[in-house]
């Protein structure tokens, strides 16, 4: 570096760039020679690069919003986000024909319905490199709560056979500075895919980032698929606006049901409602009933659910109401549906009886059409499902790996060929699984909580625990952790200490914060017991009774495995591509999403689950 270099002068000319389409005179005029510079500048840019602003047409002062809709009127779609019309612009007007662009843009880029004609514009042009910054957007921009990608093109034509750069798994600042610096670092998060079939990888048009070379196979196939919207239809729960008439209670009684909400459906079960409702008064009084304005349907009914999972031919619309229901109204092919939770960073739902509890909005509800809802549940809750819908479907992702699963999600999920025989054998599985996952016992992490309250602790530095590695840990990484000797490692971090115990309790302490990214700094500043007795008799009780909920998970883990088992041979998956499915999901990011659905046991669900929020508190899905 030359520390004497000077840059020569210029001038700066200060303007709406969005509403400047050409070169625009600085106030006073320019000489002539900077009238010809500024002349050849029309012929445009080598280079376009920035951090256009992640605003949202609504909040644009109203004079520019008219004259942006029509000057934008072939990219805009409903509330689309300023920064697209900024890489709009950098493509239709500012570069020259071969001049590169970088722009920071939001990751609803990629999948947002309101970006659809931009990604459709930039499909035309030759995009080199998507780098996605979601695990690690609040590190690198403090305060965030939009998540930030960066994307690379070329104003060209994309040539034949021209190959798209992606770059996903980076977990924090260091690891995306080590990337710039080690190729062989770089090479573990980059995948390069041919343009086109990344462009037609979605069904529904998005740009999967995620998705690395491997998956293409898989994908292709699964997307040639039938769809789930052959066999069931997805829709919203209950939309209860503030001027309704439904009284929300914390107590039973006669008449009310669990007012179910998202963080109430783990894998197969739905647990630990605490608030009660009128269906009665849902059906008369909510904005929009979902499918419990058919709750007579049910009642018609009722004691008719399928018992063995191919459905119910023979159920029926109660005949002095069948005016009510009206021609578009189709007979589901059983009396249980089921419900999902609409934000999660994976697919979770479980099969319910209308009759016995309704779920609002923060959950979706699936109307089985054929099969019994058992099967759908089994369905949509397999690895495989999950898989695709992360790579090809998410959409509206939040910060913390969440993402928010539309009813499109679920209706275009790759439906199986399955013989009678297997759709019984789901249906058993299904069963099961919700068996196992009723009743459980609070979790580790809640039992850590309480057993601690009142023993005297220091910072866990000040006990010697060290960090040998710095790096981030994301919760579920944390909950699939294991002591080995004097260490646990826990994603990218490892931690020795004096005693296993230390460790023991160190992981449950963390589990109990409920903190989804954790960095390493913050770990010696966890409080555990002073005592090494204390530590000792507490890590012993913990360690005997995960041991417990280590033997219901297996369980679990064992119809799991059937299930994608009978799903995969449906799908037409050779066992080559069923096993990239398998280790895939073993990998950062989908080892933390699509590989750790929630349990009813799960560590950071319990707490969540039971918490009541009052008027006007913010919810927050975990």
């Amino acid at each position: 570096m030359d520390r004497k270099f000077e840059m020569a002068g210029f001038s700066i000319a200060h303007v709406n760039s969005l509403a400047v389409a050409r070169e625009t005179d600085v106030e006073g005029g320019q000489p002539p020679a900077e009238r010809d510079a500024a002349s050849a500048l029309g012929e445009g840019f080598d280079y376009v690069v920035g951090n256009p602003p992640f605003v949202r047409n609504e909040r644009v002062p109203e004079g520019d919003r008219e004259f942006l809709e029509n000057e934008f009127a072939e990219i805009r779609e409903k509330n689309t986000d300023l920064s697209a019309f900024f890489i709009y612009s950098a493509f239709k007007r500012w570069l020259k024909p071969g001049g590169k662009f970088g722009m920071v843009a939001p990751i609803g880029l990629l999948n947002a319905a309101m970006t659809a004609r931009l990604r459709k514009f930039l499909s035309t042009m030759r995009i080199d490199e998507i780098v996605s910054l979601e695990w690690m957007a609040t590190e690198i921009f403090e305060g965030a709560d939009i998540i930030p990608i960066l994307i690379f093109g070329t104003n060209e034509p994309a040539p034949n056979g021209h190959k798209i750069r992606l770059v996903s798994g980076l977990r924090s600042v260091q690891d995306l500075v080590e990337c710039t610096r080690n190729q062989s670092r770089l090479q573990r998060r980059l995948t390069k895919i041919p343009y086109k079939r990344f462009l037609d990888l979605s069904p529904t048009g998005d740009w999967p980032v995620e998705a690395k070379s491997e998956d293409l196979a898989v994908l292709e196939h699964l997307r040639r698929r039938p769809t789930l919207a052959q066999v069931a239809r997805c829709s919203y729960a209950v939309t209860a606006g503030a001027g309704d008439r439904i009284k929300v209670e914390t107590e039973p009684g006669e008449g009310r049901v669990p007012w179910l909400r998202g963080q109430h459906i783990c894998q197969f079960a739905a647990d630990y409602p605490r608030e009660y409702v009128s269906i009665r008064q849902v059906m008369e009084g909510a904005r929009d009933p979902s499918i419990w304005r058919w709750t007579s349907f049910y009642e018609y009914n009722l004691g008719k659910a399928s018992a063995d999972g191919l459905g119910r031919s023979d159920l029926e619309i109660p005949p002095q109401e069948s005016r009510l229901y009206g021609k578009g109204f189709a007979t589901p092919s059983d009396t249980r549906a089921v419900v999902l939770a609409k934000i999660h960073p994976t697919l979770n739902c479980a099969a319910v009886e209308p009759l016995k509890s309704c779920a609002q909005d923060s959950c979706l509800v699936v109307t089985p059409y054929k099969y019994s809802g058992n099967v759908i549940c089994a369905l949509v809750n397999s690895r495989l499902s999950r898989y695709y819908a992360f790579l090809l479907l998410r959409a509206a992702i939040l910060l913390r790996r969440r993402a928010t699963w539309y009813p499109r999600t679920i209706e275009g999920l790759p439906l199986p060929d399955l013989k009678e025989r297997h759709v019984k054998r789901l249906h058993e599985l299904a069963v099961a699984a919700e068996q196992l996952s009723l009743g459980q016992p609070p979790s580790p992490s809640e039992l850590y909580q309480k057993e601690i309250a009142g023993i005297a602790c220091d910072k866990a530095g000040f006990l010697g625990v060290k960090c040998e590695t710095q790096g981030k840990a994301d919760l579920a990484e944390v909950e699939q952790a294991a002591v080995e000797g004097n260490r646990l490692r826990l994603g990218e971090i490892v931690v020795s200490a004096p005693s296993a115990n230390l460790l023991v309790l160190l992981r449950m302490a963390l589990l109990a914060g409920g903190t989804d990214d954790i960095p390493s700094e913050q770990i010696q500043d966890i409080l555990l017991p002073r005592s090494p007795t204390e530590c000792r008799d507490l890590a012993k009780r913990l360690l005997e009774f995960e041991k417990n909920i280590r033997t219901t998970e297996e369980a679990m883990h064992e119809i799991e495995e059937e299930i994608d088992e009978i799903v995969a041979k449906g799908l037409g998956l050779t066992p080559q591509m069923h096993e990239t499915v398998k280790k895939r999901c073993k990998e950062f990011p989908l080892s933390v999403t699509v590989g750790a659905p929630r349990y009813t046991w799960s560590a950071d669900r319990k707490v969540q689950a039971q918490r009541l929020y009052k008027e006007g508190e913010r919810y927050e899905e975990r």
